[in-house]
């Protein structure tokens, strides 16, 4: 242990050395910093050009080896964004393929100006696709408690029952202000953010429908295409072509 530990704490001084030449170290972390609260919003012209900042300082420590500085530094920035996200309980299983995928699409790219183009990407997609993660929101605590608990079981079996017995409040109580408070029943909010996690599923992977309702535990195909169609104004399967033939351009609205 005696040798590695003083092998790291020499790399460890070397990089302090190297870090003397260039103070703006603050500019640096602040700017990393608001890509990733960027993507949290949204905000993807504007997580973009923080990384152009960051882009620049890393090029000016590390001008002969930019291309581990850039990968280096886009596998932490990726990895920092999903670690954010976490409190949005998005199921953990989404978060780590997710996270995985990343990290293997920055890997594919082999030269710096390649891989800058790879993390623009990155940026873009999941400033996109946040939206998605999101959960609806409300001033009231409880009725926030309850979109916590719904969206960290949108692939496991959830009743009011269970989402009462988490708030340790009463099953009537709890779809009484929750009606009031959001205008929907807690039966249709479950099933809306159920069938809109399906859509992901529907687009990016080729798995039979019946078996995209079974994973968010709709008790059948039937009723999940009627809930589907009830939102959207289509059916999953007529979701699933047109995305396929034309997904530059196709959105869905719900109805």
């Amino acid at each position: 242990m005696t040798d590695q530990n003083h092998m790291f704490s020499t790399m460890v001084m070397e990089e302090i050395d190297a870090t003397l030449d260039h103070p703006n170290l603050d500019l640096f972390f602040e700017a990393a910093y608001q890509i990733i609260e960027d993507m949290k919003l949204g905000n993807e012209e504007s997580a973009i050009r923080s990384l152009e900042k960051v882009n620049q300082m890393l090029s000016e420590r590390a001008p002969h080896d930019l291309y581990r500085a850039y990968r280096n530094f886009y596998i932490v920035l990726i990895s920092n964004f999903f670690q954010n996200t976490l409190e949005w309980n998005i199921p953990r299983s989404r978060v780590f393929a997710y996270n995985a995928a990343s990290i293997n699409y920055i890997e594919r790219h082999v030269a710096p100006e390649k891989l800058k183009e790879a993390m623009e990407f990155l940026i873009s997609y999941f400033a996109n696709v946040v939206k998605e993660w999101r959960m609806p929101s409300s001033d009231h605590p409880m009725i926030s408690q309850a979109y916590h608990i719904i969206s960290s079981h949108l692939e496991k079996p959830i009743t009011i029952q269970h989402i009462a017995r988490e708030l340790e409040i009463s099953p009537s109580h709890l779809a009484r202000k929750f009606k009031e408070h959001t205008g929907k029943t807690l039966k249709k909010v479950i099933n809306e953010m159920k069938v809109s996690a399906s859509v992901y599923y529907l687009q990016h992977s080729k798995r039979p429908i019946a078996d995209i309702s079974h994973q968010f535990v709709f008790c059948n195909q039937s009723y999940y295409t009627k809930k589907f169609k009830d939102q959207f104004g289509i059916t999953p399967k007529q979701y699933r072509k047109q995305f396929q033939e034309n997904s530059e351009f196709f959105q869905l609205i719900p109805s």
